[in-house]
C-alpha cells in the first residue's frame, strides 16, 4: 500500500499557491488548500496532514499565529 503524504497549503497569493500545488502534486504529494488561518485550523481538526505550508502574510491570522495555536 503506497500512501501519499498530505500537505496543506495556505497562501494569500493565489499564483504562489498554484505553483506550489503543481510542483508538489507532480512529485506525488496529495495537496489541499486552505483559504485563511481559520480555514487551516478547521481543516486540521478534521483531517491529518504531514506538512503545513502557511504564509506569514495571511489576513486575520498569519502562519505564525496558526502554528502557535496548533502547538
Amino acid at each position: 500500500m503506497n500512501l501519499k503524504s498530505k500537505i496543506l497549503i495556505c497562501d494569500p497569493d493565489s499564483q504562489s499557491e498554484a505553483m506550489l500545488k503543481t510542483i508538489l502534486e507532480s512529485n506525488g504529494y496529495e495537496v489541499e488548500s486552505a483559504y485563511d488561518g481559520h480555514d487551516v485550523i478547521d481543516k486540521i481538526k478534521t483531517l491529518e496532514y504531514d506538512l503545513l505550508l502557511a504564509s506569514s502574510d495571511m489576513h486575520a491570522m498569519d502562519g505564525f499565529q496558526v502554528c502557535r495555536l496548533l502547538k
